[in-house]
């Protein structure tokens, strides 16, 4: 038996795009010189660029983000993009989180932060 769920239409954007790299530096090099996006922080382990000013490119070295990192923010789950471990992160309408909450519950779907 199907069920009908209202459709969430409080998505506004995309505020960041995860990409994986087996070389940081290369890549870094990449977006920063050839692209021309403007750094905004990074180690070792990733960088984030802004794009346009509206959203946020992340790099991250590969396998290297397979734990769970803790910030002054919240929890990043673990993610590598190799598999189920997939990062993203889309704006909600504050007021329609709660509704889009209960519909993600009724499909089976999960965040592992919020």
């Amino acid at each position: 038996m199907s069920m009908t769920l209202p459709i969430m239409k409080t998505i506004t954007g995309i505020i960041e795009t995860a990409l994986y790299t087996k070389d940081i530096a290369q890549a870094v090099h990449f977006y920063e010189t050839i692209l021309g996006l403007k750094s905004l922080t990074g180690d070792a382990r990733f960088h984030a660029f802004s794009v346009a000013d509206r959203h946020v490119l992340l790099l991250f070295l590969q396998g290297t983000s397979l734990t769970p990192s803790r910030l002054p923010g919240g929890v990043v789950p673990p993610h590598d993009g190799t598999g189920a471990g997939a990062h993203r992160a889309s704006p909600f309408l504050r007021r329609r989180w709660r509704n889009g909450k209960r519909i993600c519950r009724r499909t089976g779907w999960r965040s592992k932060a919020e």
